[in-house]
């Protein structure tokens, strides 16, 4: 985990006066979609010369055809998943203005499809045309996991016209239960090398797990801007800590993993001891952010019904 940006909602960059009151600065009161602030990131891993063999994403940035196309030109390798209604073209459509029909109206000047059909991924599945291969993805504690993958080259839709031509990588588990579709623009078109670059984003999903259930990601009580980035910040460094100790302790133990680490460190850091009294403190706070939480939400609630009265 090298990086963060904080999500603001549109409503938050409409309402002036309750971003100056969390600390969120002038020039980060702008509306940027995830998205956006994903290739916001990747420009600043970039300039960092961070080396990375590609970029992998979900399928809410992989239905960004904006993103994919902007990473391509830009020359970045990407791996991306998609949902499984997501239109492509098998063979390359024919794409020109269309001629105008009859001698009314204005002549046609905006680029169209005029030959070819697109189909939603989940209907390739069954084609069985597709080169199906059982090929392994990645380790796991039973030893690897393997699935049935397939690579095909289709033609990606963007603002309704084909664009470059990607390799569309199928996943399937082997017992059927669950597919996954992605789009890649690498060079490479080795279904193996593709299927387990398409597998690594479960380390991602797993990094973030372990940041909640270790370092406490997702357990920050603050209300301002420089609260959660201060946050945020601690907790990549405390899960780089944990990664360069378990690299560390790696060869002797081979199987170690984060949770073993943070383990080891419960028992070795010294802890302090505290007292009735502290704990009694600590439990008053809590309930009070309860009751204050509590409180904030019926008043919002109150709000909120005060204003739809005459819909009651």
């Amino acid at each position: 985990m090298i990086d963060r940006r904080l999500f603001l909602p549109q409503r938050w960059i409409d309402d002036p006066a309750r971003c100056t009151k969390a600390g969120i600065p002038p020039q980060a009161q702008v509306y940027r979609t995830k998205a956006e602030l994903g290739w916001e990131m990747i420009q600043a891993a970039r300039a960092g010369d961070l080396p990375f063999d590609f970029v992998g994403m979900d399928a809410h940035y992989g239905e960004q055809p904006w993103l994919l196309s902007r990473l391509d030109d830009e020359g970045v390798t990407f791996v991306a998943d998609i949902p499984s209604t997501t239109r492509v073209y098998i063979d390359a459509p024919t794409v020109g203005v269309p001629p105008r029909q009859g001698s009314r109206g204005r002549k046609p000047t905006k680029l169209r499809v005029l030959e070819g059909e697109a189909v939603e991924v989940r209907h390739l599945v069954s084609e069985e045309a597709l080169p199906w291969q059982i090929l392994p993805v990645r380790d796991i504690q039973r030893g690897q996991l393997w699935i049935w993958g397939a690579v095909v080259c289709v033609w990606r839709i963007e603002d309704a016209l084909p664009v470059q031509p990607v390799w569309l990588i199928i996943r399937q588990e082997l017992d059927g239960s669950e597919t996954k579709n992605s789009f890649s623009n690498a060079e490479e078109s080795q279904p193996r090398l593709l299927a387990q670059w398409q597998a690594r984003r479960y380390w991602i999903e797993r990094a973030l797990q372990d940041a909640k259930g270790l370092a406490g990601l997702d357990e920050y009580q603050v209300i301002g801007w420089r609260g959660w980035h201060h946050h945020m910040t601690l907790v990549l460094l405390a899960m780089l800590f944990l990664l360069q100790l378990k690299r560390t302790l790696q060869p002797q133990a081979p199987m170690l993993t984060l949770q073993d680490v943070h383990e080891i460190l419960r028992v070795v850091m010294p802890r302090k001891d505290v007292s009735f009294e502290e704990v009694v403190e600590l439990i008053r706070q809590k309930h009070l952010n309860r009751w204050r939480s509590r409180n904030s939400y019926l008043k919002k609630q109150k709000e909120h019904l005060d204003e739809n009265r005459f819909l009651i």
